[in-house]
């Protein structure tokens, strides 16, 4: 079976990148910013429970390193 992908939306609107900037040892209220326009996209917590929920949804997504 094939992985699907996390919705497709993790990439800024304004810049294009796909890349994030999650602060060392990052606590669940901090932001996370977009690593080229440094944009917040959101707090470290919402971006994890984003993906757990993804998780929960999507039986064949996986995450690699």
């Amino acid at each position: 079976m094939e992985a699907e992908s996390l919705d497709g939306k993790l990439k800024c609107v304004d810049c294009g990148t796909i890349l994030l900037d999650i602060p060392k040892n990052a606590q669940e209220h901090d932001l996370v910013r977009w690593s080229q326009c440094h944009a917040a996209l959101d707090t470290w917590g919402e971006i994890q429970d984003a993906f757990l929920r993804q998780l929960a949804r999507h039986s064949s997504l996986r995450l690699v390193k």
